[in-house]
C-alpha cells in the first residue's frame, strides 16, 4: 500500500518525467534548420479563442491557420488531389462510377498522410484568375441577357466575391499530399512558399456539375497541426489581432517556423 508521502513522490515523478518527454519532442521539433519558415499574414492566421473556451481554458490565446482549395468555383472542396496521390495515400480507387464503385470507395478508412500548402504562390494566382473571369462572364450576361435584375445581383456577387478574394481571403492553398514527407519536399523545396503538415485524409466523392459532368473522387483533409500556441510573450502584441471570424487587409505580417516534427512555433 502507498503511504501519502510515497504518493506525493510518485506524483511529482510522473510529473517531471512528463514534461521531460514533452520539452525533449520540443528540442528535438526545433533542433536544426527548419522544414519550413513562412510569413503568415492576418490573412492566413485568425485567433480562435473559441476553442479554447470550448477546452475549459480561457488563459491562453491560440491562432487557427485559415486555407483554400485550389479551385475558386468550389468553396469547400475541389478535385485537388489526383488519382495517382490517392493510391500513393492507400485509397483503392475505382476505375468506374457506377453506385456500387462510389459507395465502396467512400467505405474506406481515412489515411494518415502529409498535406503540402502553397503560400501567395501560383495556385493563388490561379484562383484570382478564376474570380475575375467570373466577373467578366456575369458582366457579359448582364449586357446579352434580358433579366437585368437578376444579372444585376449575379455581377454584384461576383465582384464582391473576387474583391474578397483580392484582399482578404486566406493565400494559402491546398495543393497535394503524399503518404512520405520527403517525397513532398522533393517536389515541393522552397520551404519559404511550401508548408508540409500532418494530417488524415477520408475518401469522397463530388459532383463537378451535377447537369453535365460525372463525380470525382477526391478526398477530405483534416490537418492536425492547424492550431499555434501563442506563448506569453506574444499576447499582448497579438491582443487585437482579428478574431477567426473577422475580415482583414493583412497589414500585419508573423513569421512561422514548422520543425523536424512539422510543429509550429512563432518566431521572434
Amino acid at each position: 500500500m502507498l503511504t501519502p508521502r510515497r504518493s506525493l513522490w510518485l506524483g511529482l515523478a510522473v510529473i517531471l518525467v512528463t514534461n521531460a518527454i514533452v520539452l525533449a519532442g520540443v528540442w528535438q521539433n526545433r533542433a536544426g534548420v527548419p522544414d519550413s519558415s513562412l510569413r503568415f499574414s492576418e490573412r492566413e492566421l485568425r485567433l480562435d479563442q473559441r476553442r479554447l473556451l470550448d477546452e475549459g481554458d480561457d488563459s491562453g490565446l491560440l491562432l487557427e491557420l485559415r486555407w483554400q482549395y485550389p479551385d475558386f468555383n468550389w468553396r469547400y472542396d475541389s478535385a485537388w488531389l489526383s488519382q495517382a496521390a490517392l493510391h500513393n495515400i492507400g485509397f483503392n480507387v475505382p476505375k468506374g462510377f457506377s453506385h456500387d464503385e462510389r459507395e465502396g470507395y467512400i467505405r474506406q478508412l481515412s489515411r494518415p498522410a502529409y498535406l503540402l500548402l502553397e503560400l501567395d504562390g501560383p495556385a493563388y494566382q490561379t484562383r484570382l484568375k478564376q474570380a475575375d473571369d467570373a466577373v467578366a462572364k456575369a458582366t457579359e450576361a448582364l449586357r446579352k441577357l434580358s433579366d437585368k435584375q437578376q444579372r444585376q445581383r449575379e455581377l454584384d456577387d461576383a465582384q464582391r466575391a473576387a474583391h474578397h478574394e483580392r484582399t482578404q481571403a486566406s493565400r494559402l492553398i491546398l495543393l497535394d499530399a503524399d503518404s512520405d514527407a520527403a517525397r513532398l519536399r522533393e517536389r515541393y523545396p522552397d520551404r519559404s512558399r511550401y508548408l508540409i503538415v500532418p494530417g488524415r485524409v477520408s475518401p469522397g466523392v463530388r459532383y463537378a456539375n451535377h447537369e453535365h459532368q460525372e463525380p470525382y473522387y477526391t478526398a477530405f483533409p483534416q490537418l492536425l497541426n492547424e492550431h499555434i500556441h501563442v506563448p506569453a510573450s506574444w499576447r499582448e502584441r497579438l491582443a487585437d489581432w482579428p478574431q477567426r471570424w473577422q475580415d482583414s487587409q493583412s497589414s500585419r505580417f508573423i513569421s512561422v517556423h514548422y520543425g523536424q516534427r512539422y510543429e509550429p512555433w512563432l518566431a521572434e
